[in-house]
C-alpha cells in the first residue's frame, strides 16, 4: 500500500477528461466548488470592504450628542452587499432597512439622556465571494452614542450693574425703582457707591454715594418712602463693625448721615415695624453684649426722631437668622448659627425652659430655636416662640401672600433641604403657644440650600391652599454656588402641609449665584442681581430677569 509523498490536494484525486470522460469532469468541478472555502466562507476573512456607520456629519466611531438632537446616521458599504439594515434599542428592539449606501437615516429627537450609551449596529448581507454557489455572509459594524441631557434655557439678561458687587443691599423704593448700595467687588474693595435699576428702561444709573462704605449691612424702607442703612463693615480690618447709620433720599439722590447705633455690628436684621421704628436685631459685633436689640426712631413726631434706642435684649445671641415682621405686628426671630455650641434646656413641648424648672425634660440645639419681639408689650417683650424641627442658618423666611402663614425654608444645617411653615393666628397671641409651627411632609428640594432666595408666586387667590414657591440659587458644600431654580408647591388640608416632588425650573441662571438678591418688581417679574464673594473670585455684574 502506498503513502501520499506530498500534502493531500483534491485536483490530484481527480481524473482527467480523458480517462472518465466530460460528466465526470463536471461532477469534479461541482465538487472543487464545495471545498473552495469550506462550504460557507468566513465573515472574516470575506467582509466586504470598507463598512461604517457614523454621525451626520461625521463625527467617529463613539460620539455624544445632547437630548432633544435629531440623530440622522449614514451608513456605507460596498456595491457587493445585497440588503442592509440598522437595528437598536431605546427600551424597545427597533430596526430599519436601509435603502441605499450613504443614504442618510434619521432616528429622530426622541432618545432620552443616558449615562449608558445607545448602541446602533448596521447589520449587511453579501454573497460570499469564495464560492459559485449561493452561499450569505453577514458583517456587522456598530456605533455607541452618548445622549447627555439638553442644558437648560437660560433666564434673560437685563442691563448689568455699573459695578459688580456683592454683600450688598437691595430696596425696593415706592416709585417701583430698585436701590442698590454699597457692597464688595472683585478686586476686595468695599464700595460705598450706590446705583437705581429701572425696571422700564431695564438699565441701571448712578446715584449719590453713602457717607460711609460698607458691607454686611442692613437696608430697611422707611414709611416716608427715604431708606435707612445700618452697621457693616468698611474692609478696613475683617472684624471691624460699624455704628454708623446712612439715610437716602430718592427725591434728591442724596446720602445724609443720621443717628449712630448704639452696638456696632454686621450681619444683623433690620426689621420696619407697624409703630414707624426700625428693629435692629443680632449680627456680629465688634464688642459687647450679642444680644443688645436696639430701635432706630423713624416717627418724625417722636421726641427720639432719627436716633437709635434700646430696646429689651432679644434671649440669644443671633447670626445667620431671619426677622418676619407677622400680621399681628410682632416679629419672628428664627435660626442662628450656633457656633458657640449652646444647648438649651426645654419642656415637652421643646421650649426653652430654665433647667432648674420642674417642666424641663431635654437638651435642644439652639439653632432650632424662635424668639417674638411684641412691641405692644410693657415687659417681657421677647419671649421663645415655637422650636423648629431642625437647626438652620443663612435659611429664608417667607410670608404666604395674607394666608398668616411664613415658610421657613432650607439653609446650613440639618434642615437645609426641607420646610417648616409657621402659622400666626387671626387673632392677636400672647403667649407662645397661639404660633404652630408644622413639618411640610413631602418637601425634600433637589438641591439642599443656604445663601438661597425663596419667592412666594401668588396664585388667583393669594391666601389659601396651594402655595406655590420658587427657589433661587442657593449655596451648599458639594456643588457650591448653583445656577438651578426649584419650584414646589405646599398644599393645606386639615392643619397639615405636604408638598409635592420638588423640580427644576425649566430655565436656569446664566450665573451660579448665592447671598444674591431677587427683588419682585411691580409688574410681577423677578430681577436677580449679585453673587457669592469671600476674599477671592469674581463678582459678576450680570443682572437677570425671572417672569412668571
Amino acid at each position: 500500500m502506498s503513502t501520499l509523498s506530498q500534502p493531500f490536494s483534491l485536483l490530484q484525486w481527480c481524473p482527467t477528461r480523458q480517462a472518465w470522460g466530460w460528466a465526470v469532469l463536471v461532477l469534479c468541478l461541482g465538487l472543487l466548488g464545495g471545498c473552495g472555502g469550506g462550504g460557507g466562507g468566513s465573515a472574516t476573512n470575506a467582509a466586504p470592504t470598507p463598512l461604517s456607520l457614523d454621525l451626520q456629519p461625521s463625527a467617529g466611531l463613539t460620539t455624544t450628542i445632547t437630548a432633544g438632537t435629531t440623530l440622522v446616521l449614514v451608513p456605507t458599504y460596498p456595491s457587493s452587499v445585497s440588503s442592509a439594515v440598522l437595528k437598536w434599542n431605546d427600551g424597545t428592539a427597533k430596526s430599519t432597512a436601509v435603502s441605499a449606501s450613504g443614504a442618510p437615516v434619521t432616528i429622530g429627537s426622541s432618545l432620552a439622556s443616558s449615562a449608558i450609551p445607545y448602541v446602533f449596529t448596521l447589520e449587511v448581507t453579501y454573497q460570499d465571494p469564495t464560492v459559485l454557489r449561493p452561499s450569505l455572509l453577514t458583517q456587522t459594524q456598530t456605533l455607541s452614542v452618548t445622549v447627555n441631557p439638553a442644558p437648560a434655557a437660560k433666564l434673560l439678561t437685563t442691563g448689568s450693574l455699573i459695578t459688580g458687587r456683592s454683600d450688598f443691599t437691595a430696596t425696593m423704593l415706592t416709585n417701583g425703582t430698585l436701590l442698590v448700595a454699597g457692597g464688595v467687588s472683585s478686586t476686595g474693595t468695599v464700595l460705598k457707591s450706590a446705583e437705581i435699576y429701572d425696571p422700564v428702561t431695564g438699565k441701571w444709573t448712578a446715584t449719590g454715594e453713602m457717607k460711609s462704605a460698607r458691607r454686611g449691612h442692613a437696608a430697611s424702607l422707611l414709611p416716608d418712602g427715604r431708606v435707612l442703612v445700618s452697621g457693616g463693615f468698611d474692609g478696613t480690618t475683617a472684624v471691624t463693625a460699624l455704628n454708623k447709620a446712612d439715610i437716602y433720599d430718592p427725591a434728591t439722590g442724596i446720602w445724609s448721615a443720621t443717628g449712630t447705633l448704639i452696638q456696632a455690628r454686621r450681619g444683623h436684621t433690620s426689621t420696619l415695624l407697624n409703630n414707624k421704628k426700625v428693629l435692629i436685631v443680632g449680627g456680629n459685633v465688634s464688642s459687647g453684649n450679642g444680644t443688645f436689640a436696639e430701635l432706630y426712631d423713624a416717627d418724625p413726631g417722636s421726641d427720639t426722631f432719627g436716633t437709635f434706642i434700646e430696646t429689651e435684649a432679644n434671649l440669644l445671641p443671633r447670626q445667620g437668622h431671619t426677622a418676619t415682621l407677622l400680621w399681628d405686628g410682632r416679629v419672628l426671630i428664627a435660626g442662628r448659627s450656633n457656633a458657640d455650641g449652646v444647648t438649651l434646656c426645654a419642656n415637652d413641648d421643646n421650649i426653652p425652659v430654665a433647667c432648674s424648672s420642674p417642666s424641663y425634660n431635654k437638651n435642644i440645639d439652639s439653632g432650632r430655636t424662635t424668639e417674638i419681639y411684641d412691641p405692644s408689650a410693657t415687659q417681657n417683650l421677647w419671649s421663645y416662640g415655637p422650636t423648629m424641627a431642625h437647626a438652620r442658618y443663612n435659611h429664608t423666611s417667607t410670608t404666604m401672600g395674607t394666608a398668616r402663614r411664613l415658610l421657613i425654608l432650607g439653609g446650613f444645617g440639618s434642615g437645609a433641604s426641607t420646610g417648616e411653615v409657621i402659622i400666626v393666628p387671626d387673632a392677636l397671641a400672647t403667649t407662645t403657644a397661639n404660633l404652630v409651627l408644622k413639618s411640610v411632609t413631602g418637601l425634600n428640594l433637589v438641591k439642599p440650600v443656604a445663601y438661597h432666595n425663596t419667592l412666594y408666586l401668588p396664585a388667583s387667590s393669594d391666601n389659601a391652599s396651594p402655595f406655590q414657591f420658587l427657589v433661587v440659587g442657593g449655596y451648599n458644600l458639594g456643588d457650591g454656588s448653583l445656577s438651578i431654580l426649584q419650584r414646589f408647591t405646599i398644599t393645606e388640608s386639615s392643619g397639615t402641609f405636604s408638598s409635592n416632588a420638588t423640580s427644576t425650573n425649566s430655565l436656569q441662571l446664566n450665573t451660579p449665584r448665592a447671598m444674591h438678591t431677587s427683588a419682585r418688581l411691580n409688574n410681577g417679574s423677578v430681577v436677580i442681581l449679585g453673587n457669592y464673594y469671600t476674599s477671592t473670585g469674581t463678582v459678576t455684574g450680570t443682572v437677570e430677569i425671572w417672569s412668571p
